[in-house]
Protein backbone atom coordinates (compact mmCIF):
# COMPACT_ATOMS: atom_id res chain seq x y z
CA UNK A 1 0.00 0.00 0.00
CA UNK A 2 1.31 3.43 -0.90
CA UNK A 3 0.76 5.92 1.92
CA UNK A 4 1.93 9.00 0.06
CA UNK A 5 3.98 9.92 -2.95
CA UNK A 6 5.94 12.81 -4.32
CA UNK A 7 7.45 13.32 -7.74
CA UNK A 8 9.98 15.87 -8.89
CA UNK A 9 10.70 16.61 -12.51
CA UNK A 10 13.08 19.11 -13.99
CA UNK A 11 12.94 19.83 -17.71
CA UNK A 12 15.73 21.26 -19.80
CA UNK A 13 14.56 22.58 -23.16
CA UNK A 14 11.75 20.24 -24.19
CA UNK A 15 13.45 17.00 -23.14
CA UNK A 16 12.86 15.35 -19.80
CA UNK A 17 16.31 14.93 -18.25
CA UNK A 18 15.72 13.82 -14.68
CA UNK A 19 12.82 12.50 -12.74
CA UNK A 20 12.62 10.80 -9.40
CA UNK A 21 9.67 9.45 -7.50
CA UNK A 22 9.36 8.76 -3.78
CA UNK A 23 6.67 6.66 -2.13
CA UNK A 24 6.18 5.31 1.36
CA UNK A 25 5.16 1.69 1.05
CA UNK A 26 3.74 -0.77 3.58
CA UNK A 27 3.72 -4.47 2.68
CA UNK A 28 2.10 -7.25 4.74
CA UNK A 29 3.99 -10.17 6.30
CA UNK A 30 5.04 -12.63 3.59
CA UNK A 31 4.03 -10.10 0.92
CA UNK A 32 6.18 -10.18 -2.17
CA UNK A 33 6.54 -8.62 -5.57
CA UNK A 34 6.50 -10.58 -8.77
CA UNK A 35 9.89 -11.17 -10.39
CA UNK A 36 10.22 -8.28 -12.82
CA UNK A 37 12.44 -5.93 -14.82
CA UNK A 38 12.16 -2.15 -15.02
CA UNK A 39 13.24 -0.91 -18.43
CA UNK A 40 13.05 2.79 -17.53
CA UNK A 41 13.98 3.26 -13.88
CA UNK A 42 16.26 2.16 -11.05
CA UNK A 43 14.76 1.43 -7.61
CA UNK A 44 16.21 2.28 -4.22
CA UNK A 45 14.54 0.80 -1.13
CA UNK A 46 15.12 2.26 2.34
CA UNK A 47 13.64 -0.05 4.97
CA UNK A 48 12.12 1.83 7.93
CA UNK A 49 10.37 -1.03 9.77
CA UNK A 50 10.30 -4.81 9.46
CA UNK A 51 12.57 -7.11 7.48
CA UNK A 52 12.73 -7.64 3.74
CA UNK A 53 14.77 -9.81 1.42
CA UNK A 54 15.68 -8.96 -2.15
CA UNK A 55 16.93 -10.78 -5.22
CA UNK A 56 18.53 -8.99 -8.17
CA UNK A 57 20.19 -11.05 -10.85
CA UNK A 58 22.32 -13.61 -8.98
CA UNK A 59 22.59 -11.52 -5.79
CA UNK A 60 20.42 -11.68 -2.65
CA UNK A 61 20.19 -9.48 0.45
CA UNK A 62 18.20 -9.32 3.66
CA UNK A 63 17.80 -6.15 5.66
CA UNK A 64 15.96 -4.40 8.42
CA UNK A 65 15.51 -0.79 9.52
CA UNK A 66 18.16 1.50 8.07
CA UNK A 67 19.03 -0.79 5.15
CA UNK A 68 19.28 0.66 1.64
CA UNK A 69 19.02 -1.64 -1.39
CA UNK A 70 19.74 -0.50 -4.97
CA UNK A 71 18.02 -2.44 -7.77
CA UNK A 72 19.22 -1.26 -11.20
CA UNK A 73 17.02 -1.12 -14.27
CA UNK A 74 17.39 -3.92 -16.78
CA UNK A 75 18.13 -6.65 -14.19
CA UNK A 76 15.41 -9.08 -12.99
CA UNK A 77 14.60 -8.49 -9.34
CA UNK A 78 11.97 -8.66 -6.61
CA UNK A 79 11.41 -8.53 -2.86
CA UNK A 80 9.72 -10.43 -0.06
CA UNK A 81 8.65 -9.34 3.44
CA UNK A 82 10.28 -11.64 6.00
CA UNK A 83 8.89 -12.46 9.44
CA UNK A 84 5.52 -11.88 11.01
CA UNK A 85 5.41 -8.07 10.91
CA UNK A 86 4.58 -5.75 8.00
CA UNK A 87 7.47 -3.91 6.39
CA UNK A 88 7.44 -0.16 5.86
CA UNK A 89 9.90 1.69 3.73
CA UNK A 90 10.64 4.40 1.25
CA UNK A 91 10.92 3.50 -2.41
CA UNK A 92 12.78 5.92 -4.67
CA UNK A 93 12.69 5.45 -8.44
CA UNK A 94 14.78 7.37 -10.91
CA UNK A 95 14.18 8.14 -13.85
CA UNK A 96 11.09 7.01 -15.68
CA UNK A 97 7.41 7.04 -14.92
CA UNK A 98 6.93 4.52 -12.11
CA UNK A 99 4.42 6.84 -10.45
CA UNK A 100 2.02 6.23 -13.34
CA UNK A 101 2.19 2.46 -12.73
CA UNK A 102 1.44 3.04 -9.03
CA UNK A 103 -1.47 5.36 -9.81
CA UNK A 104 -3.00 2.93 -12.31
CA UNK A 105 -3.11 0.12 -9.75
CA UNK A 106 -3.87 2.15 -6.63
CA UNK A 107 -7.00 3.47 -5.03
CA UNK A 108 -7.16 6.68 -3.03
CA UNK A 109 -7.11 6.12 0.72
CA UNK A 110 -10.01 7.38 2.79
CA UNK A 111 -8.26 6.76 6.11
CA UNK A 112 -4.73 5.95 7.27
CA UNK A 113 -5.41 2.26 7.93
CA UNK A 114 -3.95 -0.74 6.13
CA UNK A 115 -6.59 -2.60 4.15
CA UNK A 116 -6.88 -6.32 4.77
CA UNK A 117 -4.58 -8.26 2.42
CA UNK A 118 -6.50 -9.72 -0.46
CA UNK A 119 -5.98 -11.28 -3.85
CA UNK A 120 -4.01 -9.34 -6.42
CA UNK A 121 -5.49 -8.91 -9.89
CA UNK A 122 -2.47 -10.09 -11.89
CA UNK A 123 -4.23 -9.29 -15.18
CA UNK A 124 -4.44 -5.64 -14.10
CA UNK A 125 -0.80 -5.70 -12.89
CA UNK A 126 0.38 -7.21 -16.20
CA UNK A 127 -1.57 -4.67 -18.25
CA UNK A 128 -0.31 -1.69 -16.22
CA UNK A 129 3.25 -3.04 -16.31
CA UNK A 130 3.11 -3.36 -20.09
CA UNK A 131 2.03 0.27 -20.42
CA UNK A 132 4.82 1.45 -18.09
CA UNK A 133 7.99 -0.29 -19.34
CA UNK A 134 7.95 -3.03 -16.69
CA UNK A 135 8.27 -6.69 -17.64
CA UNK A 136 6.59 -9.15 -15.26
CA UNK A 137 8.55 -12.43 -15.45
CA UNK A 138 6.47 -14.50 -13.01
CA UNK A 139 6.67 -15.38 -9.33
CA UNK A 140 9.88 -14.78 -7.41
CA UNK A 141 12.43 -17.55 -7.84
CA UNK A 142 13.29 -19.57 -4.75
CA UNK A 143 16.22 -17.96 -2.96
CA UNK A 144 17.81 -18.15 0.45
CA UNK A 145 19.82 -15.59 2.35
Amino acid sequence: MVLWEAAHTEKYSHAQRWQNHLIEQVAPPNGESPYHIHDAEDEIFHILEGEMSFVSGDMTWKGGPGTFIFLPRGIPHGFRVEGTQPARGLLITTSGGFEQFVRELGQPMTELVLPAPGPIDMNAVMAAAGRNQIQILGPLPNYTI
